[in-house]
């Protein structure tokens, strides 16, 4: 015998038979029907078919007893219930839901004794409803009144009630309603999206009833007296959200030949209780049915960078924000078609949402432009006379300085005068007729003249000429009025 741990919510043992009809068997008066407390021990039917001495595997290929509807659905965790139904969310309760219902019993027989309900709580890992693996356990059992009677037709001690199904009498009690509470299954969905609800119903018929005392007395007759529901499911359903998507473009317009453009996708969870995780964002460039980039784990940059985050709570959003390049000429409106699928926290695939955005190519500027610049300057030689007057009505003046504020020194021998410290003495030409010779002397009323030659390269070029004399008595320096000449007329030309 396994040994397992039983709960028996009772609302005391009353007497289960108030008389039997010793002929037949029948029922005269029993109390109300009541159900057990989950069993929270390890094992199914198999398991506890093997405990009463049985080697063969149960084959559950009868139909006597089964569940036939779950309603009246209350979630107490893992899930809620609404006006619009119930449902359940796998990312909460850990992974489980808790819920009580009223379960329809429906016996297709003549009477059968000791009935156990096995439900698996391992979400029916071995794919044959509660035949194996973990399970909870139950039995019916006197208590609350649920619409239907309580029976049990074996003697004292015998807990365990049955279904009897006689024309003959007035007490039937198919089909049997029991209300389960806080029965915890795995929030897994079946193919209709409804949580699964994978179950074992096990009987005995008149002969082989022994004694029941609790769930681990709950075992089939026979190999086949039994049956199993792998992919029963019930109203709680098992969201697989949806998610919507809309994109922009920035900028919307480029001028020929394109540019890049910032694109952002913006993808909202639209479930009301499962979480979704986006696995792959593609791109068609051109919207022409061909995935030309795809956004994922792996590729580069990842999904992960260019989303705010991948994993969405029920009700939000987040952005995708990435750059592609458009090209296209005048005229062309380009579409970028983006689509993005993921998978919820229940187990499903989010299946692709798709969104567009349009760039349009408008004409390129135009415009136009002259640039002008100096390759090189047709210079002039320009002769300048210099003519130096003594004012002095007595004293004869030496001359001993000429200076150009463009060439400097302009006297004979050249840069002869260190006073001279302007100019640029490259430009004074050779060839002066009447050269600058200084030291000269100039008596009073009379006047000295020369001439140099200098290189002119600007459009107008205005130099200025001052001197230094003195006298022969040793006194005070004279400096005489500068004299300016401007040459006009000498242009650049360029090729």
């Amino acid at each position: 015998m396994v040994s397992r741990t039983k709960f028996l919510r009772c609302t005391g043992l009353l007497p289960i038979l108030l008389g039997v009809l010793a002929v037949g068997g029948l029922l005269l008066a029993a109390q109300p029907a009541s159900a057990t407390n989950p069993e929270t021990g390890i094992g199914c039917i198999q398991d506890v078919w093997a405990a009463h001495g049985n080697s063969q595997n149960l084959t559950c290929t009868a139909n006597d007893v089964r569940v036939a509807e779950v309603t009246n659905i209350s979630i107490s965790a893992g899930g809620t219930c609404d006006s619009s139904g119930c449902s359940c969310d796998p990312g909460t309760n850990g992974g489980n839901v808790t819920f009580s219902a009223d379960y329809k019993i429906l016996l297709t027989a003549q009477t059968r004794y000791d009935i156990g309900l096995y439900f698996a709580t391992d979400g029916d890992s071995n794919g044959d409803g509660a035949l194996t693996g973990q399970c909870s356990v139950f039995i019916i059992t006197p208590g609350e009144e649920n619409g239907t009677i309580f029976t049990n037709l074996d003697a004292s001690p015998d807990i365990c009630g049955e279904i009897i199904n006689n024309t003959k009498t007035t007490n039937l009690n198919n089909p049997q309603i029991l209300r389960l509470n806080n029965v915890t299954v795995p929030c897994v969905a079946g193919p209709d999206g409804n949580l699964k609800l994978p179950n074992c119903t096990s009987w005995r018929t008149s002969g082989q009833n022994d004694t029941c005392l609790g769930p681990d007395d709950a075992y089939p007759g026979a190999p086949s007296k039994c049956n199993c529901q792998p992919g029963f499911t019930i109203g709680i359903r098992v969201e697989h959200p949806t998610i919507s998507v809309t994109k922009t473009a920035d900028p919307t317009s480029l001028p020929e030949p394109g540019g890049d453009v910032t694109y952002t996708v913006h993808v909202t969870n639209n479930g009301s209780s499962a979480t979704v995780t986006l696995t792959a964002l593609t791109e068609d460039d051109t919207n022409d049915g061909t995935v030309d980039f795809t956004f994922n784990s792996t590729s580069t940059p990842t999904l992960a960078s260019i989303c705010g985050t991948t994993t969405l709570a029920p009700g939000a959003s987040t952005d995708c924000t990435f750059t592609r390049t458009v090209s296209g000429s005048e005229g062309d409106v380009i579409t970028d078609k983006a689509c993005v699928s993921g998978t919820d926290s229940n187990g499903g695939t989010v299946t692709p949402s798709c969104a567009t955005a349009t760039v349009s190519i408008t004409e390129a500027p135009r415009s136009a432009a002259i640039t002008k610049t100096v390759e090189r300057a047709v210079c002039a030689v320009v002769r300048y006379d210099v003519k130096v007057d003594n004012n002095s009505a007595v004293d004869t003046l030496t001359l001993k300085q000429l200076c150009d504020d463009k060439v400097g020194d302009i006297s004979q021998g050249q840069n002869s005068n260190p006073a001279c410290t302007v100019g640029d003495h490259s430009l004074l030409r050779s060839g002066t007729t009447t050269p600058c010779v200084l030291p000269q002397d100039i008596a009073a009323g009379s006047s000295y003249s020369c001439t140099f030659d200098a290189l002119v390269c600007s459009f107008s070029n205005t130099d200025t000429v001052s001197g230094l004399l003195s006298d022969k008595d040793g006194g005070t320096d004279v400096t005489p009025t500068s004299g300016s000449a401007t040459v006009t007329g000498v242009t650049v030309q360029t090729p």
